[in-house]
């Protein structure tokens, strides 16, 4: 079995016998015969080129290998299932040879997944899930979870969670079914992997394992309706929510009760595809009768869902539709595909006449062919049996005659991954190079990733460049080889190969793409450790000895096998020698290690020196040397001869002993060295040589020197040995077999004698060898091969070795025997159809490989006319549509006309003569028309059209025609056939005279040859311009836009292009309206250009290729109120203090409203902060008056407060109408002023310097509370004293952190206090540190007294310094004496407290000195004074004690001493304040009166304690004063202030306090708690100089709780009594019923922002409604129907649908903010059918259908009842009313009128006359007594003008009832009319206008006695306001029967018409638009705009 070579330079073959098992291949060698032995010396200095890897395919007779850049070396090969076709070969070329293990049965990794879980997992929380993971190895492996991407292992928090769990092995990992709110996405959402570890293998990881939990969502299925034409493929659509649609999958369908699957490959008309969509190909009409569901599984729960709308299909044909140019309505960018399995690539196309489909792939027609499993239906393209090749971009052309479009598909072919690592186990030494091969069969990839143990290795490119970055770890740059330079003992363990597979086909080079769509195959592979090279333990050092001292060095060393350890003294090997004076011990301790331990008894000179341990193995060896030194003189060992080798580096060492050495030296033949560049002498005695030359021989001599000039030397002979060198040489190229050649290797360098060896293939080879190969020996230094007869088995690596004593040398070169080519298979003729497959061959063999190369004739035969030779051309340069595959073979994919011809094939490799041979294809072309399908269209009148039919295809070629499939005969008069002849075929025209209607036909043109027929289809189409579009209506409305609809027209068979939307304010001509134009396929358009509260009339034209349409009847349409466009103007503000600003502005441009501006929304926040703007509200108070607009009381500004301090806001203003806000002005920046600090310097501290100075540091006030720019600070400071009374407060000013305070007192103790300031002041003291100063030495004791207590003894009593100055270590007592005229001097320590001290053992009458001293840390302090004593008798009465002042603190104890000393014993004796001192048991007398206690001591213990001592010799008296104080410190902490409430807001509460008394100390602070009620306390702190403070940012409407207590230097104070106080602001405040309520026939509008939010903002709503029942005629009682409990409040508009037409309801809304709740009801009606309001007798109560009034036992007491009941509460109103009148005749009308109960409107409003009931009291009357005036008044407002809404002509009746207050009642009496007497509704309008007038003069004087308060508002406003107001009569049309009612039920307009516009209203455009007629919104009454005119005139 031969491998053959592969491309590249460099080449050998190598020849490869088949092992007995014919499962394994193994190669092996020998020791690398170039190198011997290479533990031996350094390698050669030979060029390693390096070897790359690659896959090597193996076929199944014949074993090929291909190599690059061989390096002579052992080469170990392993071939596993040799029987395969595919095979993956690793190679491995170390520097040492490697074993690789034979892939047999027990070659298995010892690690690997035998189980491992799914990449993808995903479950419902219902579910839950277990994933298990089981692995195998010796020894047995453990499991772990880790979570990715850190690689932790599962955390105990999430398995104690109750989510997840796992089995006691480790194997199954469980997640738990789950409720929503416990959703964790560190669990649910979660990415893990698994990994199993075997001790002393490694570590393996799974897959990543993608764990997604999903929430069980419900969802419903909509299939909608959907349209076709006859004939096209119809799309219907399985719509799924986007949150449920991943993990649904649509497989089947339901038309009717039938189901539906794809059956596309049966030829059927059906593809469903998984994503919902449902393609129905031809479709027919029947298609149309039933409807289609959709049937979806859930993936994860397997639950099927229906649709629960089903969608009916309507199929139109070309008559109904006309003709429709081609579009393609939905296309699918990309389809996935495994290999070997059916893709269908749909492609759906509608128009009319029917499409014609064409598929390309690369710019090629594809054409159907069921052989090669592609068919064609209708559009869809199906592909079975999905290969590698068909992945790419497929486009489809849809055409028809009028158009065509293109879309194209990518088709993303993907096949299974399989990974593989070759060797999968290895046994390495260390040291030596280590390959692992990743093969990857599939694709596409998208990573390759190497891990070791797990853990992911870093992509170092491997790189063979000299400047490339060694590292120990490289990775080819494919990623599919992994090189270990040098194998090490952390390299050992498993190794694994992740590929990333990208579903979506994206290449890995692209690998950017794939995202998290990756999945993974991986491969493991083991890497064990072989034998290593020993390694030397750190186990001894240098030493210095003396002689005669015993020895012991300890040598252990490692390595496998075993290595051998032994000992050299300066590299003389030390042997087990019983004569020796050294001992050797070996103990082998493992099977890796071992010591060897060298004993010394007594160490000699001669024994020191360079100690090495050596350890050795086959590998290699080690070693560790060190320095023992021996004392003594210079001594140097005798030194062997040496022989080093030419042009190498040589190291000589001097084996000196002795110590200490000075210094070593060398010289050659008697002259020191070095002598030269290439010597060097180093300090250890050793001698470097470089490069060695011949002239480097001769005699060394080392010589050592000490201190004291001792020496001693010793002599070396040296001798140059040359190395052979052998002179390169090569094979010549171009042999071939059964020819001659030879190489000659000859050494031209190198010492005699010289033995020469040659190998091949790294095998010796023998003179008598097998292969023919001839060596010879020329002489002494050359030897040659001979190979006389070449063979293809010559072909390899030669090396030539050349060796002498000093070394070897290699050389090698590479033979290679060439083969030229020869035919397997040539090319022969083919004859095809076309678009078929071509496939020519041409195979050839030969060494090396052959080019092939095709080309092709570019004449019509292979000799031309004149005879010359046809020329061929490369068909790379003339052809795409072909492939050449490796082997040779040509394949062409679909042949076309221009691949015919003769195609050459031609093969060379250099050697010999090339071959080649001619093949000629043939392409059969049958009748073909280019284009099938065509339609024509042409205009009614036209006096002739030709229809044309090309044909192209070999002749003959017939022709024939038909019409609507009857046969065209010759004979037709009206129709002529014609033909002419083409290039390529034949023209057929069929000519038709002048075009009528009934033309329209489809024609046929059928063509055919002898090798195929085909049809072309002609729809002749006679077309005209469209009809008028049908049934132009509103769909909806806005303030500036409206959308239509219609009904398409006939189009005329020309498709209808556009629409033109033509629309003019009303009273204007059609010649200035504008237009819009929309697209011809819709049926309905929006206008968007509109402008709000605007009358419109529009109409609509149809348009197509031909002409337009007439246009339809126009509409009228009114737009509505819209928010306003533009800002406010002229913004301004600045600042009113330190927490206020003022801000200004002026309303938006009066073009850019859009309606009444209601208010304004002024917005704050702080600059550049991410905090939401605060907004306060500015509402506006207005009233209309002919047009003129009035402001009351408000201007256009408002204060902000509580604002931050020195702080910048910025400040945006928007106006609000009743449609919203409209937009921001831009945002200024306004600042507050500055002020003082709110907190105090932070952290400050002290540090003593000095004993007089203090270091004080402190970090500044936060920058949100410094208030503004700082001044300075000042440090306040004064010493703390026991009991002196309160000291001055001495006070230092800096800018900087930190001041250092001089001149303090020493060893005191200090409070200190920082502050910082602004220009306006001071702010917040910080709180006191207390720092002392350091110690110094003390000053001298105040007093000292010297008393003989006997003859013998001195008594020395003294009083402590008065300036301690520290803390005393002791008393020095010094005493001096004269004794026989010299000067004696002595001292004694006393230690505190004791402060006498007797000294003893003196002289009788000698007199003596004494003083004391006082000492602390620092020192000793001065001299007392000294005083002089001399023991003597007699010894009068004494008192050591002194007298002073004394402090106490009230009821502490005290004690006052009287030590008294005299002979004999003196008596003491007390008195108080000159009087005799009594006992008693407060005061003690102790120790016989030397002490006197007072226990418990008061204020009247105050006064002189005198004590007396007396005896026979003398007395002595001291007087304590004694001074009593409330405390040590002088003071208490302060009194409480006084606390009170200063003013409230909805948000903030201000306190204000007055100090009280300070307790003897500055105030440091005041501390202010508060709560809200139930809430917990907090505390802020004050600054001891405020007196109020301000609380933002509060509840609104809340209790709140406050004390507060005063802080000083010695502590808080008592805290004050509890106050509370609430915050402003009141439960919602609910509207009038009319405010709120708009209804309609089955619904209303609530009007929610018509609720005012008393002062809190609301929160949310709660609606409910139920109908209403009347208690008389029902006796139950329906339930409430919650519509919604949490209605957001910037809602402004909540529906309520589904209500019966005239019906009476109850609502009831509660609404909720922070101050409460509150629950309003009211009673509506709805509206009848077609929209008018329903009179109170004919509401429905649906709930009762009996007739009551037909029982007496129930209508007689009810009506006697009532009759009472209005008779008592008639005279109770006269009653009050008439008190109220005399009681108050000074009260204004309105407040009476509350007083009532009503608006005020009946007794306040002037008399207005009324035509049909002047002077009386008729209408509605004015009440007993009521003027006629006010009866006109009445019968106006409530029989001709009921309460409505203004939403459109919807009116509200009913009253509102609550709790909390009551509503008036007003009930309509008919719906609202057109008035029929002009005259009447004339004087009624001007009656009207003047009732107006007076109106506002009233409500002018009412306004000025209003608070200023927002929430005190004028009641009943929005309706007094509003009454009978021009400003809101607004525009209609009149009901007629050209206009739907519709249009002007919900249409309304706001286009003011005030005196001034009437004046310029044209009387002939008034009489123009009879149709149009004004409603008074308020009254809801119609006004024909003729009338208003004639009333305007009058």
């Amino acid at each position: 079995m031969v491998w053959r070579e592969g491309k590249g330079s460099h080449l050998k073959t190598t020849r490869c016998s088949r092992s007995k098992s014919p499962e394994e291949m193994v190669v092996s060698g020998r020791d690398d015969p170039k190198r011997g032995p290479y533990w031996n010396g350094p390698r050669a200095k030979t060029e390693v080129s390096r070897i790359k890897h690659g896959s090597i395919s193996i076929p199944k007779r014949e074993s090929y290998l291909g190599l690059e850049w061989v390096h002579p070396g052992r080469i170990s090969l392993v071939a596993k299932g040799w029987k395969s076709n595919f095979m993956i070969l690793f190679l491995a070329f170390f520097v040492a040879p490697v074993v690789v293990i034979p892939m047999g049965v027990n070659a298995v990794p010892k690690l690997h997944f035998i189980e491992e879980p799914s990449q993808d997992v995903r479950f419902s929380k219902s579910t839950g899930i277990s994933i298990r993971c089981v692995a195998v190895g010796d020894p047995d492996p453990t499991l772990e979870w880790r979570v990715l991407p850190s690689g932790s292992a599962l955390t105990s928090a999430q398995l104690a969670s109750a989510l997840l769990s796992l089995s006691e092995d480790n194997t199954t990992l469980t997640f738990h079914p789950f409720s929503a709110e416990r959703y964790s996405s560190q669990i649910h959402a979660q990415r893990f992997q698994c990994a199993a570890t075997s001790s002393n293998v490694g570590t393996i990881v799974s897959a990543p394992v993608n764990v997604r939990a999903v929430v069980d969502q419900d969802y419903e299925l909509q299939v909608y309706p959907s349209y076709a034409y006859l004939g096209n493929t119809a799309v219907v659509k399985c719509l799924m929510p986007p949150y449920v649609k991943e993990f649904l999958e649509v497989s089947t369908w339901m038309w009717g009760s039938e189901l539906i699957t794809s059956d596309i490959e049966q030829g059927g008309r059906f593809s469903v595809f998984p994503d919902g969509e449902l393609h129905i190909r031809n479709v027919t009409t029947r298609d149309g009768s039933e409807s289609f569901r959709c049937l979806a599984k859930h993936k994860l729960t397997g639950v099927k869902t229906a649709s629960s709308i089903a969608g009916r299909l309507t199929v139109q044909n070309i008559l109904e539709a006309g003709t429709i140019p081609v579009r393609i309505p939905s296309t699918r960018s990309h389809i996935r595909a495994k290999v070997g399995t059916t893709a269908e690539l749909p492609c759906v196309g509608i128009g009319l006449p029917v499409p014609k489909y064409t598929w390309f792939r690369n710019g090629h027609q594809i054409f159907p062919d069921p052989q090669r499993g592609m068919k064609m239906f209708s559009g869809s393209l199906l592909l079975s049996n999905v290969s590698e090749e068909d992945h790419g971009a497929w486009t489809c052309r849809v055409e028809n005659p009028l158009g065509s479009e293109e879309t194209t598909i990518t088709l993303h072919v993907y096949s299974d991954v399989r990974v593989l690592i070759q060797p999968e186990r290895q046994r390495v030494d260390v040291g030596i190079e280590a390959r692992l091969l990743c093969a990857v069969e599939g694709f596409p990839l998208s990573s390759i990733t190497w891990l070791r143990n797990g853990l992911p290795l870093p992509p170092r490119r491997m790189d063979s460049s000299s400047n490339a970055i060694r590292t120990p770890i490289q990775i080819s740059g494919d990623k599919k080889a992994l090189l270990i330079k040098s194998v090490a003992r952390k390299d050992r363990g498993m190794y694994q190969c992740f590929v990333g597979a990208n579903p979506l086909g994206t290449p890995y080079e692209e690998r950017g793409l794939a995202g998290d769509w990756e999945i993974f195959a991986h491969a493991s592979a083991l890497l064990e450790l072989g034998d290593s090279i020993p390694v030397v333990l750190p186990t001894f050092h240098e030493r210095v000895i003396e002689p005669g001292r015993p020895l012991t060095l300890e040598c252990s060393a490692t390595g496998t096998p075993r290595p051998n350890i032994r000992w050299l003294l300066d590299g003389t090997p030390l042997t087990f020698d019983t004569s020796a004076s050294f001992s050797l011990t070996l103990t082998n301790e493992t099977s890796s290690r071992a010591r060897l331990s060298l004993r010394i008894s007594r160490m000699r000179l001669d024994q020191g020196g360079f100690y090495k341990c050596e350890a050795s193995n086959y590998l290699g060896h080690a070693t560790r040397a060190k320095r023992v030194d021996v004392y003594g003189p210079p001594y140097v060992r005798p030194m062997e001869e040496r022989s080093v080798v030419a042009e190498a580096d040589a190291w000589f060492h001097c084996p000196y002993s002795g110590y200490p050495i000075q210094r070593i030296s060398w010289s050659k033949d008697g002259e020191p060295l070095p002598t030269n560049e290439r010597q060097a002498l180093f300090a250890n005695g050793s001698l470097r040589i470089n490069h060695v030359v011949r002239n480097d021989a001769g005699h060394y001599v080392c010589e050592a020197f000490n201190s004291k000039g001792e020496r001693a030397k010793s002599k070396l002979e040296v001798k140059v040995m040359v190395a052979p060198r052998i002179e390169p040489f090569q094979f010549k190229s171009g042999l071939q077999e059964r020819g001659r050649t030879r190489v000659v290797c000859t050494t031209s360098l190198g010492d005699l004698p010289i033995s020469f060896a040659w190998y091949f293939n790294d095998e010796p080879l023998t003179q008598s060898n097998d292969e023919g190969i001839s060596i010879n020996t020329f002489d002494d230094f050359t030897s040659s091969l001979s190979f006389p007869n070449l063979r293809t088995t010559h072909s390899g690596n030669y090396t030539c070795v050349a060796k002498n004593a000093a070394a070897k040398a290699y050389h090698s070169a590479t033979l290679m025997v060439n083969i030229p080519p020869k035919w397997m298979a040539f090319p022969l003729d083919q004859n095809v159809m076309l678009g078929s497959p071509v496939s020519l061959d041409c195979k050839v063999t030969g060494i090396p490989p052959p080019s092939i190369t095709w080309s092709k004739s570019i004449e019509d035969s292979q000799t031309t006319g004149d005879g010359s030779r046809a020329k061929f051309q490369d068909i790379y340069t003339i052809m795409s549509n072909f492939r050449v595959h490796p082997n040779g073979t040509l394949m062409l994919s679909d042949a076309t006309a221009e691949n015919e011809g003769k195609y050459l094939c031609k093969a060379d490799n250099g050697v010999g003569e090339p071959v080649s041979k001619l093949a000629e294809l043939t392409i059969n072309v049958p009748a073909t028309f280019a284009v099938t399908l065509e339609n024509q269209s042409i205009t009614v009148g036209t006096k002739s059209a030709a229809i044309e039919c090309p044909v192209s295809g070999d002749n003959p070629i017939t022709v024939e025609w038909t019409r609507n499939g009857m046969p065209i005969l010759l004979s037709d008069p009206r129709m002529k056939i014609k033909e002419e002849p083409l290039s390529n075929g034949l023209l057929s025209k069929l000519v038709l005279p002048k075009v009528r209607r009934e033309d329209t036909a489809s024609f046929v043109c059928s063509a055919s040859n002898a090798f195929g027929s085909s049809q072309r289809i002609v729809h002749l189409i006679v077309q005209e311009p469209p009809e008028v579009p049908i049934g132009l209506s509103v769909v909806s409305f806005s303030s500036r836009t409206v959308n239509l609809t219609w009904i398409p027209p006939y189009d005329g068979r020309s498709p209808i292009t556009a629409y033109l939307v033509e629309y003019k304010k009303a009273f204007r001509p059609w010649n200035e309206a504008e237009s819009h134009t929309c697209s011809g396929l819709s049926d309905w358009t929006e206008l968007h250009t509109l402008k709000p509260a605007s009358l419109y009339h529009l109409r609509l034209i149809g348009i197509n290729a031909i002409g337009r349409s007439n246009p339809t009847p126009p509409i009228v349409i009114s737009t509505k109120e819209e928010a306003p466009e533009g800002p406010p103007n002229n913004v301004a503000g600045q600042a009113n203090g330190s927490q206020a600003l003022f801000v200004t502005w002026e309303p938006p441009d009066t073009n850019l409203q859009h309606g009444e501006i209601l208010g304004y929304y002024l917005g704050y926040k702080v600059t550049n902060s991410s905090d939401p703007y605060r907004y306060q509200t500015l509402e506006i108070t207005k009233f209309e008056d002919f047009g003129i607009e009035h402001h009351k009381a408000r201007k256009l500004e408002l204060h902000i407060t509580h604002l931050k301090k020195y702080t910048q806001y910025s400040i945006v203003v928007q106006a609000y109408n009743r449609m919203g806000a409209g937009p921001k002005h831009h945002e200024i920046i306004l600042s507050t002023d500055e002020d003082v600090p709110s907190s105090p310097p932070r952290s400050v501290q002290c540090t003593a310097l000095s004993s007089t100075s203090l270091l004080i540091m402190w970090s500044p006030p936060p920058v949100k509370d410094m208030n503004g720019k700082l001044q300075e600070y000042r440090v306040a400071y004064r010493p703390l004293r026991e009991w002196e009374e309160q000291v001055e407060i001495h006070e230092q000013s800096t800018m900087q952190q930190q001041i250092t305070l001089y001149g303090l007192e020493k060893y005191q103790n200090y409070s200190v206090q920082v502050v910082a300031s602004t220009h306006v002041g001071q702010g917040l003291k910080s709180r006191s540190i207390y720092c002392r100063t350091k110690e110094d030495v003390p000053s001298s004791p105040a007093n000292i007294k010297a008393i003989a207590s006997d003859q013998n003894t001195v008594l020395i009593s003294w009083i402590p310094p008065e300036y301690p100055n520290g803390d005393l270590t002791h008393y020095s007592v010094f005493m001096k004496t004269m004794e026989s005229g010299r000067q004696f001097t002595q001292h004694f320590e006393v230690y505190p407290p004791n402060t006498m001290f007797s000294v003893r053992g003196l002289n009788q009458n000698q007199p003596y000195s004494f003083w004391v001293t006082a000492s602390t840390l620092p020192g000793e302090g001065p001299e007392s004074e000294i005083v002089a004593e001399t023991p003597q008798t007699p010894l009068p009465a004494s008192i050591a004690s002194f007298s002073q002042k004394v402090t106490h603190a009230l009821k502490e104890e005290v004690r006052l001493f009287c030590t008294s000393v005299g002979q004999p014993k003196p008596i003491n004796s007390w008195s108080f304040n000159e009087r005799e001192l009594l006992p008693n048991p407060r005061i003690r007398l102790e120790s016989s009166n030397t002490v006197l206690r007072i226990l418990a001591v008061q204020m009247n213990d105050v006064g002189n304690y005198s004590c007396s001592a007396q005896n026979h010799f003398g007395q002595d008296q001291i007087t304590y004063q004694l001074v009593v104080k409330l405390s040590r410190n002088n003071g208490v902490p302060p009194a409480p202030p006084k606390l009170n409430v200063l003013d409230t807001s909805s948000n903030s509460i201000i306190l204000g306090w007055m100090p009280s008394a300070d307790g003897g100390s500055p105030l440091l602070a005041y501390n202010l708690h508060y709560h809200c009620e139930f809430g917990d306390w907090d505390r802020v702190e004050v600054h001891p100089d405020t007196l109020n403070y301000t609380f933002r940012s509060l509840k609104c409407g809340a209790n709140y709780q406050f004390y507060i207590q005063a802080v000083n230097d010695f502590g808080v104070g008592e805290r004050t009594e509890t106050i509370s106080a609430y915050t402003l602001g009141e439960a919602p405040i609910p509207p009038r019923t009319k405010s709120l309520i708009a209804a309609n026939s089955t619904y209303i509008a609530l009007n929610l922002s018509s609720w005012l939010n008393g002062g809190c903002p609301i929160s949310s709503f709660v609606v409910e409604y139920r109908k209403q029942i009347d208690v008389l005629l029902y006796r139950g009682k329906t339930e409430w129907h919650l519509v919604n409990n949490n209605v957001r409040s910037d809602i402004k508009e909540f529906l309520i649908l589904d209500l019966s037409p005239e019906t009476k309801y109850e609502l009831k809304i509660t609404a909720h903010n922070a101050a409460g709740s509150t629950v309003e009801e009211y009673d509506f009606t709805t509206l009848t059918f077609s929209g008018a309001t329903v009179a109170p007798e004919l509401v429905i109560h649906s709930e009762y259908s009996g007739l009551f009034f037909t029982n007496p036992a129930v209508i007689i007491p009810l009506f006697l009842t009532i009759v009472i009941v209005a008779v008592v509460m008639t005279l109770l109103i006269h009653h009050f009313r008439k008190n109220i009148m005399s009681e108050a005749p000074g009260m204004k009308c309105h407040q009476r009128s509350q007083l009532l109960g009503d608006d005020g409107s009946h007794q306040c409003m002037p008399s207005l006359p009324h035509p049909q009931n002047e002077g009386g009291g008729g209408g509605g009357g004015g009440g007993p007594g009521g003027s006629a005036v006010e009866g006109a008044y009445n019968a106006i407002s409530y029989s001709n003008y009921p309460a409505t809404s203004t939403f459109g002509t919807t009116t509200v009746n009913g009253n509102g009832r609550t709790g909390r207050r009551a509503r008036g009642s007003m009930h309509s009496k008919s719906p609202p009319q057109p008035m029929a007497d002009e005259s009447y509704q004339a004087q009624m309008i001007m009656n009207t206008l003047r009732r107006q007038q007076l109106y506002h003069q009233q409500f002018e004087s009412r306004s000025n006695d209003l608070s200023n308060d927002p929430y005190q508002r004028p009641p009943n406003n929005n309706t007094l306001t509003r009454l009978n107001n021009l400003q809101h009569v607004e525009r209609h049309p009149l009901p007629s029967q050209d206009l739907q009612p519709q249009y002007f039920n919900n249409a309304y307009g706001h286009d003011a018409i005030s005196q001034s516009n009437l004046d310029s209203v044209d009387p002939s455009s008034v009489e123009s638009e009879p149709s149009v007629a004004l409603m008074d919104m308020n009254n809801s009454s119609w006004i024909p705009m003729q009338s208003l005119y004639s009333a305007h005139k009058l």
